[in-house]
């Protein structure tokens, strides 16, 4: 299925994809148990379903663990994908997870890429760059979103955060 959305997203705006991953996730799961864990995940989905619904041809993927795919089939430009990334990390960010005496904030790192912009022609070339640039958002401190490669022409888009706002 992976790469018929690729081909009919390439006949509007190319295929979107943002890697999201959420920082210092395995310190929750060993800090503070794997239901605060399990809360964790459950509060960033519901944050990201609810700034994605309005956006048809997007989906929220679960890919295992605290990683998540982010899709947008060709209906938002790359602009506007960014956009929606950067709100959910935000968004994210503003995030207090409670479970009974415990509760901490939340940071997450998101890697972005488009294929028409990319020039890329399938999809495991898309995943990949989306890929490599999450784990760049990690390097640059966490709570990041990377959407180009530093060496491509322009400002490298991303977004560093007040490290006043968390902890990392």
């Amino acid at each position: 299925h992976a790469d018929k959305m690729f081909r009919e997203s390439q006949k509007r705006m190319g295929l979107s994809i943002g890697f999201m991953d959420i920082d210092n996730f395995k310190q929750f799961n060993t800090e503070y148990g794997h239901d605060f864990g399990d809360q964790v995940l459950q509060q960033l989905g519901k944050v990201a379903e609810m700034l994605i619904e309005n956006h048809p041809a997007t989906y929220l993927i679960r890919m295992g663990g605290d990683e998540f795919i982010i899709l947008n089939n060709g209906t938002l430009n790359y602009t506007e994908f960014c956009e929606l990334l950067e709100s959910i990390r935000q968004q994210a960010a503003q995030l207090i997870v409670n479970q009974g005496t415990v509760s901490s904030l939340l940071s997450i790192s998101i890697g972005a890429a488009n294929a028409q912009i990319e020039n890329v022609d399938n999809y495991l070339e898309l995943y990949r760059l989306a890929d490599e640039r999450l784990y760049r958002a990690k390097d640059a401190g966490k709570n990041v979103l990377i959407t180009q490669d530093a060496d491509d022409a322009g400002p490298d888009r991303s977004t560093p955060v007040d490290e006043s706002d968390h902890d990392k």
